[in-house]
């Protein structure tokens, strides 16, 4: 038979065009669910990287404010007779740097609130969060039985609000808990503001199924791509639910596969939707790739917060250390080469002094100091003058006007020119002045200098 033949028959069997559609039709469903699932898959594992960034979040933020209920259980085991304005003045430390704390309470052994921060915060109120059908009863009797912290589940505190508890047991010649308490919603709220700036993602944390936080309360029941995370800590189980808000799916998502779809069904020629779904492959995969490498970018700024909650850390360890020897020196020199020294030791800082003026003098006398000052302050000559360029420091102006100065970056700050060469070859990048105030009256300063620039940022 001869071609032409063939070509006749082909080109008036009525099976052929059938034959091509069905195929053009198989060949398009197939590359529309390859992309359709691939794109599914990478939205997974952007939002299931979501809800691991979050839980990460709180267990770390969790973490650091029990550890500082901890530090203060551990002081007051140390002191035979705790006084009531020292332990208020060491908590409210803590309070007024981290206003998630609702309360923080001194419990004694029979379950009853002695002590609050803040000063106000109702006894009553407090002691009937603890009466004996409370839920936070059963954490405190948990904590003392076992020795270790615990903190509570959801429940309800006397303003109807959920909230929770944590119990940090301590034992010495006295005994007792120190509790903190926190209302969930505003408690998480604070703790996630990073992860919300963007508004992509709702975010709901969840206790034994009881809904603790919402970053989105209007929210229906409709949960695309939902994610959980759970949390194990101090007796109480916690779960996290991460999904993208609509508008950010429909930023991030591509209609592509629809596109292939309605286009592989109209054309007739299986080589153009090849190439098409090459082409629409590509960009979808560049889509893809862009989203992930802004998922790393709010990685690396996690980790940029972290090392940033790390310093607050120390720096709060160097706070309670100082209050301690406060507490418990009274000569002034010996207290001021013991602060100089914790502030270096504890703190980390290349070097710390303490100097007062005298009486009708213009010029800091330094009065202590440890690490790397190598001759550093004798050359000094630090005024307490805003007349004199060496009276325009941290130091000099911390003493002129009674409140704290910081300056970033010793290369930078014009103010540091006096003592910029001697400073930058001792290491020093950045520093800060706090006032010495007795009996109402700035007596001396305590300056900190720190190898990092900005650290006091």
């Amino acid at each position: 038979m001869r071609n032409t033949d063939i070509l006749s028959r082909l080109k008036h069997n009525r099976l052929v065009p059938v034959l091509i559609g069905i195929a053009t039709v198989l060949g398009t469903l197939v590359i529309w669910q390859l992309l359709s699932t691939r794109e599914h898959e990478e939205i997974e594992q952007m939002v299931s990287l979501k809800a691991a960034s979050v839980k990460d979040d709180i267990k770390d933020n969790v973490e650091f404010r029990i550890n500082s209920l901890v530090r203060m259980a551990r002081r007051l085991e140390l002191q035979a007779r705790p006084e009531r304005r020292e332990w208020e003045a060491d908590a409210g430390l803590y309070y007024e740097h981290d206003r998630s704390y609702r309360t923080i309470a001194r419990i004694d052994p029979s379950f009853i609130a002695r002590w609050t921060v803040p000063a106000g915060a109702d006894l009553k109120e407090l002691n009937l969060v603890l009466r004996p059908e409370s839920p936070a009863l059963a954490t405190l009797e948990e904590a003392r039985d076992s020795n270790r912290v615990v903190m509570s589940g959801v429940l309800r505190l006397p303003d109807g609000k959920a909230g929770f508890i944590a119990a940090v047991p301590f034992s010495g010649q006295v005994n007792g808990f120190i509790i903190a308490t926190f209302e969930s919603q505003g408690f998480f709220h604070n703790l996630l503001v990073s992860q919300r700036e963007k508004n992509d993602y709702s975010i709901e944390v969840y206790n034994e199924g009881t809904l603790a936080y919402s970053s989105d309360p209007e929210a229906g029941s409709f949960r695309p791509h939902a994610h959980d995370a759970t949390i194990e800590f101090y007796g109480s189980s916690w779960s996290i639910k991460a999904w993208p808000r609509a508008e950010y799916l429909r930023r991030v998502g591509s209609s592509i596969p629809e596109a292939i779809l309605v286009t592989g069904l109209l054309t007739s020629v299986l080589l153009s939707g090849a190439i098409y779904s090459a082409q629409t492959a590509l960009k979808n995969g560049r889509d893809l790739a862009s989203a992930n490498l802004k998922l790393k970018g709010e990685i690396a700024e996690r980790v940029f917060a972290e090392g940033k909650s790390a310093r607050l850390t120390r720096l709060y360890s160097v706070l309670s250390m100082v209050n301690e020897a406060i507490v418990r020196l009274r000569d002034p020199q010996e207290l001021y080469e013991r602060v100089c020294r914790i502030a270096v030791e504890e703190g980390g800082f290349v070097m710390a002094w303490v100097g007062t003026l005298e009486d009708g003098g213009t010029e800091i006398a330094p009065k202590a100091h440890f690490g790397r000052e190598e001759g550093y302050l004798a050359g000094a000559r630090i005024s307490v003058m805003e007349s004199s360029p060496r009276g325009r420091g941290p130091t000099g102006a911390a003493l002129r006007e009674g409140r704290h100065f910081i300056c970033d970056d010793f290369a930078s700050d014009e103010r540091m020119s006096p003592w910029r060469d001697e400073a930058v070859g001792r290491g020093y990048r950045s520093s800060a002045a706090f006032p010495l105030i007795v009996r109402g009256r700035v007596s001396g300063a305590i300056s900190f200098y720190s190898a990092e620039p900005h650290f006091f940022d």
